[in-house]
């Protein structure tokens, strides 16, 4: 029993607490159990008891008549009435006894004790026997009795056993649930800890009891339960453990691998763009090298793009908290949008139902980032359309937002593909790519950011009618885990 008088740790409180409510729910479960028994056990002797009292009465009386037989008869045959006075009042000491009746049959005469109590006698209540001197019949002995001593032991003897078997009953619970608590309660107890360890610390230790019963069993199937979640989690831990040096590999790689390409591609944009300078100088044709210079920027984009991804899978991008102001954002926005829109003849509008005095808290650079992925797409999938950015205020969470909405009278997107335009690499299908061009890369690295920036981003389209992406902000952001301090950006 140490184990239950023994200083407890908070994890033992607890299993001890356990244990101690299914101790009482037990004990409580008990004792009614063993009472209703106890009372099922005593009514049964009450009732059998009650049954033979009126023989136990009978055969009593009998007694009694053998035992004063003789001096009954004697005092009668020799005329002895004082004799039989003491007689018939030793008879009546009897507490069972009410009347005492003794007939002479040669006098004629009925002498009684008490002298009046042949007013209150119940002829079904009355014991009646001959008396007989050398085989001659003398006269009667007749004897009213009561039930009502017996009665008055017989609920004394019950009252005594319901306190026994009160005792009884409480010492046998005490006793039971003391034994419980120590062949159930302590491997409870160490399954319990067990269990409690694996959900506090991640420490899954096998419980040390043996017993062939069916805790017994639990337990061991428990035991190989942990055994073989520690071998999976040894397993998933290796594989984290390689998947990480992976990522960082590719990290590490694709980091090298853009510096190697994105310096000659500088360079050849550069010198692509002295020669165009020169031929503009001589007068002559540009084309080519337009296209250089084109191609170039557009596979740094790519890289970009790549590295970027590469970077937010790692876990290596972090959110800067910094205030800046939605008007300007907007309209550093628009001014480097404004070309895209130009080159396919598309009308940018802007509709800014925000006070110009509304300032946000996070990475401008991210979410202009955002915005100009957003715009970017609409203008290179429309045509001699409409592109229209709005920008209002919301409620978001709960919490003040700002919501900025890209809508075209482009291409659309069909229902089937709305579901993963988001994904990595996806684009709506192989003939946007071969027309349009691009990665599939854009929208996913938004969808991301958009995340880590505390937001969302939501599409509506319909096939052939255009598109409208709506990323909704809060106005403060972000997840504290994510965020750069100023002096880290």
């Amino acid at each position: 029993m140490s184990l239950w008088l023994s200083k407890k740790g908070p994890l033992e409180s607890k299993n001890e607490a356990s244990i101690r409510e299914i101790s009482w729910k037990f004990f409580s479960f008990l004792i009614p159990a063993m009472t209703i028994v106890a009372v099922l056990l005593i009514g049964l002797y009450a009732y059998i008891k009650h049954s033979s009292l009126e023989d136990s009465l009978l055969e009593k009386l009998d007694i009694i008549y053998e035992v004063h037989n003789q001096s009954i008869v004697y005092s009668l045959w020799t005329l002895d009435v004082a004799g039989l006075e003491r007689a018939k009042k030793i008879i009546a000491i009897y507490p069972e006894i009410s009347c005492v009746e003794v007939e002479d049959i040669s006098e004629k005469k009925l002498y009684t004790w008490p002298l009046a109590c042949n007013e209150n006698i119940d002829a079904e209540k009355r014991f009646v026997k001959q008396l007989r001197f050398n085989e001659q019949h003398v006269g009667n002995l007749y004897l009213s009795y009561t039930d009502e001593p017996a009665h008055i032991i017989l609920r004394r003897e019950m009252i005594i056993g319901a306190i026994f078997f009160l005792f009884l009953v409480l010492a046998t619970c005490i006793v039971v649930v003391a034994s419980l608590r120590y062949i159930v309660g302590k491997p409870l107890s160490l399954l319990l800890e067990s269990i409690r360890s694996a959900e506090k610390v991640d420490v899954r230790r096998a419980v040390n009891w043996s017993s062939k019963d069916e805790l017994g069993e639990v337990i061991h199937a428990y035991n190989g339960l942990i055994a073989q979640v520690n071998d999976k989690t040894d397993e998933l831990v290796r594989a984290r453990v390689e998947a990480e040096k992976a990522a960082e590999s590719k990290g590490v790689f694709m980091a090298n691998i853009s510096h190697e390409l994105r310096t000659p591609l500088h360079s050849v944009i550069g010198i692509t763009e002295m020669l165009r300078e020169e031929a503009e100088d001589e007068e002559r044709d540009t084309e080519a090298f337009d296209r250089v210079a084109g191609s170039g920027r557009h596979l740094l984009n790519l890289i970009d793009d790549i590295l970027q991804y590469t970077r937010i899978n790692a876990g290596k991008v972090r959110m800067a908290s910094v205030e800046f102001n939605v008007a300007l954002l907007i309209e550093s926005v628009i001014s480097i949008s404004r070309p895209l829109a130009t080159k396919k003849n598309n009308t940018l509008e802007l509709v800014f139902k925000c006070d110009h005095e509304t300032f946000m808290i996070g990475d401008e650079v991210r979410i202009k980032q955002i915005l100009l992925n957003l715009i970017g797409n609409a203008c290179k999938f429309t045509k001699n359309g409409l592109v229209v950015l709005t920008v209002s205020n919301v409620k978001y969470k709960g919490q003040p937002g700002v919501q900025f909405s890209v809508k075209d009278t482009g291409i659309g997107i069909s229902k089937e593909n709305q579901d993963r335009i988001f994904d990595d690499f996806a684009q709506a299908d192989a003939s946007v790519t071969r027309e349009y061009g691009g990665t599939g890369l854009g929208l996913a690295i938004s969808q991301r950011l958009c995340v880590l920036l505390g937001g969302k981003i939501t599409l509506a389209s319909e096939l052939g009618s255009g598109s409208e992406f709506t990323l909704v902000l809060p106005l403060s952001q972000i997840d504290e885990s994510l965020v750069l301090a100023d002096s880290e950006i």
